[in-house]
């Protein structure tokens, strides 16, 4: 199975699988005020996921990287 984590903020963003972080982006624009999540699909709603999700949160503020680390290990 594949653990994965993400952080994401204003020209802040990394993923970590198993425990390995992805490249940063530092040139992400966010909205003002998000009105979805979307969970296992792309964000114009391809690209699915077909599998299960045994875990899933949301954690308000940032995390650092070891941390993000730590929770896809």
């Amino acid at each position: 199975s594949t653990r994965g984590a993400m952080m994401v903020q204003t020209n802040d963003v990394i993923t970590c699988a198993n425990g390995t972080l992805g490249t940063k982006d530092t040139s992400a624009t966010l909205p003002a005020s998000p009105t979805k999540v979307a969970i296992g699909q792309g964000q114009a709603g391809g690209n699915f996921c077909f599998g299960y999700l045994s875990e899933f949160a949301i954690i308000p503020g940032a995390v650092s990287d070891a941390n993000l680390q730590r929770l896809a290990a």
